[in-house]
């Protein structure tokens, strides 16, 4: 039996509400978007951190102290409503972000970084919660408010690149793509201000006497939660790997024809196909259910990781390189959208009602926002095993450096085809 889902549901969320909707994941994402594709590149050429420091750095912002999912997942599920917490961590991450902006050394940058993801981290899992909670159809409204996400991750790559680093090169280029931190900053500040605008998002179930994430650790107890869980750990080491070293294979192949300045425009191709799978998602779900989408999602991790390992080194012509490089930066968009965007609508769709929120928060920060930190880490591992210096160039192994990622996403899909069960049991 497929887990095709269907939903008699003809309910309509009001207008004004997405509208609202749509607002916050603009801005959830216009935060993140500022920095996380080009600062792997600044950290680099302009502040001269190793591979092994990159990949701490990258890890820290992934994720702080594992205690933040547990008091945020308790606040909203028992105490708060869920935008005052919202609104409350953007505005202090916005401070840190700028206060980031402002430093050059690595134990701070590490440190401003680490609290920085405490606070951030768990609100793309509260604005996923938010959003379950106000919309009337999740399967079919969702996938649509999300992509506004998605937009507002393009926005500040554009922004920047055309405003802030227009005519800019080399030393001068590298040094002033640290402004993004400084866009990043003023964004989580506006989010935060705006949050106080959203739908009134009270807590499930004041009352209740229960630890609302220790009951989220009760479910893994089902074979369906356990494998996702697993799985998701280990594709959100490939998510974050991706990051870790993306920005540096597109500026090897575009460097061919010196067009490594349009890097962080040419990697906005998987943002423009986010889009595209957010937009097709609830039809995708409806018709294949979740497994086949989640088992999708995972194989376009391995397919990706494959041919970013060919662009660089397939013996190619240029405008080949390109479309290959290209491809691997659209199937991003339905690696984000198929697996991990679909596992947050199935957590919603299968977790009690009382602990939606927990749930959430402990997956996106415990598994998916853990995973990264190791990914993170790994990536930084793999620079200082496969990256070798020569003379004042930077010499990179990508074969291995992108298959060993191909081979862990590989993995992930083989599991998930094999355990991951293929019928859904809605909540009440």
């Amino acid at each position: 039996m497929i887990d095709t889902v269907s939903d008699s549901s003809s309910a309509v969320t009001p207008r004004s509400v997405k509208l609202r909707l749509c607002g916050m994941m603009f801005l959830q994402y216009f935060v993140q978007g500022a920095y996380l594709t080009i600062v792997a590149a600044y950290l680099k050429n302009a502040l001269e951190f190793s591979e092994g420091e990159i990949g701490w750095f990258m890890g820290a912002i992934s994720v702080g102290p594992v205690l933040a999912p547990l008091v945020v997942g308790q606040l909203v599920d028992r105490l708060l409503p869920t935008e005052r917490v919202l609104g409350a961590c953007h505005f202090v991450s916005g401070l840190l972000m700028l206060a980031l902006y402002r430093q050059t050394e690595f134990w701070p940058v590490v440190l401003l970084g680490t609290a920085y993801s405490v606070l951030y981290v768990p609100t793309t899992m509260l604005t996923n919660s938010m959003a379950f909670h106000h919309l009337a159809d999740r399967n079919r409204e969702f996938p649509l408010v999300r992509l506004w996400g998605t937009i507002g991750f393009i926005v500040p790559a554009w922004l920047i690149e055309f405003y802030f680093l227009q005519g800019l090169s080399g030393a001068e280029l590298n040094k002033a793509r640290g402004v993004a931190f400084a866009v990043s900053g003023f964004g989580g500040l506006l989010m935060g201000l705006y949050c106080f605008t959203l739908p009134h998002t009270p807590p499930t179930d004041r009352g209740s006497g229960k630890f609302a994430p220790g009951v989220v650790f009760q479910l893994l107890r089902k074979r369906e939660f356990a494998v996702l869980f697993g799985v998701s750990f280990f594709i959100a080491m490939a998510h974050q790997y991706y990051f870790k070293w993306n920005q540096l294979v597109v500026e090897e192949v575009l460097r061919r024809e010196q067009l490594a300045s349009w890097a962080q425009r040419f990697m906005t191709i998987s943002q423009i196909t986010e889009i595209l799978a957010m937009a097709l998602l609830g039809l995708m779900i409806a018709r294949l259910g979740y497994k086949r989408v989640l088992l999708l999602g995972a194989s376009c991790y391995a397919i990706r990781c494959v041919l970013l390992a060919g662009a660089p080194t397939w013996p190619l012509p240029f405008a080949a390189a390109c479309l290959i490089a290209g491809i691997a930066q659209a199937l991003h968009g339905f690696c984000f959208a198929f697996f991990l965007a679909t596992a947050f609508i199935y957590l919603d769709r299968s977790a009690p009602s009382d602990i939606k929120g927990s749930v959430q928060t402990v997956y996106g920060v415990l598994v998916v926002g853990l995973g990264m930190v190791v990914g993170g880490i790994w990536g930084g591992f793999m620079g200082g095993r496969f990256a070798h210096g020569v003379g004042e160039a930077t010499v990179y192994e990508w074969n291995p450096i992108w298959l060993w990622c191909a081979a862990l996403a590989a993995v992930c899909t083989l599991a998930l085809a094999v355990m991951f069960p293929r019928e859904v049991a809605e909540s009440k």
